[in-house]
């Protein structure tokens, strides 16, 4: 039996002027802190690893969000944390000034403040605490902070080593009017979605075709006038200019099915970003020559299935020699109280991570279990079915991981983290990403918990198996219990809040205008799949149900199933009497972290309308016996249909555009509250801001100094996220 062991934390003091918060995570520490710049106070979040040690030089990432966003978008969406304490760098993420938070390029877009003064006292400031290695600073960006991170590049040119755009680029000014002159060659990545209609890579009016800034920064660096091509699989590219002076290279990852976002495709964007800038110091490639490729595997499975459930052994699985601890081969039971599996999910042997020991087994204790290699050259739908078994207070995560030519970034397939239950779980992983392929290898990637209890969280696997095709991962999946849950008003939309809990709590039943949700800590994948049962008895506006992450609308996130309204997801819209059964792959919809699951009952103009959700199950790939392989083709080819008709400032009309004066916007009351209008320039220049009132809001172009051109219109509400909608003036 385990004893808690007492965990000792250590404090960073900081010698700082500035007012700084700081929340301890045993060693490591994420720290806000605000710096006096140009007049301004200007807010910053700096991440130090637990790896942190104040006797080596560290290198140090500056990680600027997009335009409107702010330090928690980029901080979470980036999530830079678990490389950093791999690889011991630390990362600051600042927080751009004004209502739509942009960075100055070109001294106009986000206003004309000092940023690029801001970045520089921001690099003074953190030298000043920590051990900076002054050659290894590096910038990176989403967006709009993509941009900046090329001005800084260019302007501030002899501090930062290199540089990485994520759906960003260079306006044609810049490179138009000769205004980047960088003090050394420097080493540049671009990654950019082939489904950016933001940023696109084609370039517009404004902004540079990607391959033209790549062939900018090439040139500047001395380098090939044309890159390598290497294919990275699903239709995603890597485009290098390489033999720059002192080894720089110019690097373009085309990802197939991204849009404007950081994260999509199959190209883990952060890791990207790190391995590039982890080659490059101010002098150039970093010892010349690239680092060396990780550890072939020595094994190659060519026959499928594969299957192994650890009775005898490991069998062609291994232990990486990379990690913090081994994992371990049992029966019976792990020694621990409240923490892992009592038996095997397939015989009496298991593989576990025994998280015992204050420094040994735990806090944030990596281990590894890697594949042989897989030869999928013959294998149309390659596909890896396992039972995993996570169960305890401290429970940190598992991941799978795929590669390929037994070099190259690690790619996540597969993501659970928290306490799963006292049971066995089935998942089944559609590797169709890696069909044809001659090589390929898989890892199970297990980090344990941390705090005092940190130790109640062993994590276990059983019953492993690769083979051609879908099946069923087994075990039945429970219900939602809306018993075990607060069942809360959601955002601002919850005007009756009419609801009741039925079925002993397998259902929840809603009446008249009501928006609710239940606290629910979830990691949607790719393969997260949300099951429920359906019934009204009277039609409202909208009937739908969905994750979220604060309590913001997010109507991308909402799967409508009912309802005269044209809004949210509307592919599964297809309800007409009865219980219905839906079973939506919200994984190919959307991935991300989620606290909540909201149910929708939507009703402005009337009542009396009901939804009834029951036999709620969420899980990954498939559950209770249900073969899948059907499905999963229907799922793998989804597209979203997205219904016009918006809710709260969704649902703001906008007429005529394009106007060649006059406009209007109908602002409707009931679900709207202190609703104000900005209009901006495509460059970040405010024209006009102002509070709506109730009702019909006209407007003159004319009258408020609107020339022909494109506008974007920022309209934002207590209670929601702010939307932008583009108004063209003639």
């Amino acid at each position: 039996m385990k004893t808690q062991l007492s965990f000792t934390k250590r404090t960073l003091w900081l010698l700082a002027i500035t007012m700084v918060t700081t929340v301890a995570m045993e060693a490591q520490q994420i720290i806000n802190a605000t710096l006096q710049n140009d007049g301004r106070t200007r807010q910053y979040r700096l991440y130090i690893p637990a790896s942190y040690d104040a006797s080596t030089p560290t290198p140090l990432i500056l990680n600027f969000h997009g335009f409107t966003n702010n330090i928690d978008t980029q901080f979470n969406q980036s999530d830079f944390r678990q490389l950093a304490e791999d690889n011991q760098f630390i990362f600051v993420t600042p927080q751009g000034l004004g209502f739509l938070a942009g960075w100055a390029i070109n001294n106009n877009f986000g206003g004309n403040e000092d940023d690029l003064g801001f970045s520089d006292a921001l690099i003074d400031r953190i030298q000043q605490d920590y051990n900076i290695n002054e050659k290894r600073i590096y910038a990176t960006g989403f967006s709009n902070g993509g941009f900046f991170s090329y001005r800084l590049a260019c302007e501030l040119s002899p501090r930062i080593a290199a540089v990485a755009s994520v759906a960003g680029s260079m306006t044609r000014r810049w490179i138009d009017n000769n205004q980047c002159q960088p003090q050394h060659p420097t080493a540049v990545l671009q990654i950019t979605g082939t489904n950016d209609n933001v940023i696109s890579i084609n370039g517009n009016g404004s902004n540079e075709p990607i391959q033209d800034v790549m062939e900018y920064w090439s040139a500047v660096n001395n380098g090939d006038s044309t890159p390598d091509v290497i294919q990275l699989g699903g239709g995603s590219t890597r485009s290098i200019w390489d033999n720059g002076d002192n080894g720089v290279i110019a690097e373009f990852i085309r990802v197939q099915g991204k849009g404007h976002s950081w994260n999509g495709g199959n190209v883990n964007t952060s890791q990207e970003v790190w391995n590039f800038f982890s080659r490059f110091d101010i002098d150039g490639a970093i010892d010349g020559t690239p680092p060396p490729p990780p550890t072939a595997c020595s094994t190659t499975i060519t026959s499928f299935p594969f299957s192994e459930s650890f009775e005898s052994g490991l069998g062609q699985w291994s232990q990486s020699t990379s990690d913090d601890i081994n994992w371990t081969r049992d029966s019976g039971g792990t020694p621990s109280n409240s923490t892992g599996p009592s038996n095997g999910a397939d015989g009496n042997f298991y593989l576990y991570v025994e998280a015992s020991g204050n420094g040994t087994g735990f806090p944030n204790k990596r281990a590894i279990l890697n594949s042989p290699c897989l030869d999928f050259s013959g294998v149309d739908t390659p596909t890896l079915n396992f039972q995993y078994h996570m169960f305890g207070s401290a429970i940190n995560s598992l991941t799978v991981e795929a590669r390929t030519d037994n070099t190259g970034n690690w790619l996540a397939v597969f993501s659970r983290s928290g306490d799963q239950g006292n049971v066995w779980n089935g998942t089944s992983i559609n590797l169709s990403d890696y069909a044809g392929n001659p090589s390929v290898q898989l890892r199970f990637n297990v980090v344990t918990g941390s705090g005092g209890s940190g130790w109640q969280s062993d994590i276990a696997i059983d019953a492993v198996s690769i083979q051609n095709g879908t099946v069923d991962p087994g075990p039945t999946c429970d219900s939602i219990n809306f018993n075990d849950f607060t069942v809360t008003p959601f955002s601002n939309q919850d005007n009756a809040g009419n609801f009741s809990i039925e079925s002993g709590g397998d259902a929840l039943s809603l009446t008249n205008n009501t928006w609710k949700y239940i606290g629910l800590n979830y990691n949607v994948t790719a393969n997260t799949v949300i099951e429920f049962d359906f019934s009204s008895t009277s039609q409202g506006e909208i009937h739908a149900v969905g994750f979220e992450n604060n309590n913001s609308l997010t109507a991308s996130r909402y799967f409508k199933v009912h309802g005269t309204q044209n809004y949210g997801v509307t592919n599964f819209d297809n309800y007409s009497s009865g219980t219905t059964n839906y079973v939506i792959p919200v994984g190919s919809f959307y991935t991300g972290s989620m606290d909540r699951l909201v149910f929708i009952n939507d009703n402005d103009s009337g009542s009396g309308n009901n939804s009834v959700f029951s036999n709620v199950k969420i899980y990954e790939g498939s559950c209770g016996g249900s073969l899948i392989a059907d499905r999963s083709s229907d799922f793998d080819s989804l597209t979203p249909i997205l219904g016009t008709e918006g809710e709260g400032i969704g649902a703001i009309k906008m007429t005529p555009n394009p106007t060649n004066d006059l406009f209007s916007l109908n602002l409707n009351s009931e679900s709207t509250v202190d609703t104000m209008i900005s209009i901006y320039t495509l460059l970040g220049q405010k024209k006009y801001e102002a509070r709506l009132q109730s009702g019909v809001n006209n407007f003159s172009a004319n009258s408020l100094g609107l020339s022909s051109g494109i506008y974007v219109v920022k309209i934002k509400s207590q209670g929601e996220e702010g939307i932008a909608q583009k108004l063209i003036v003639r």
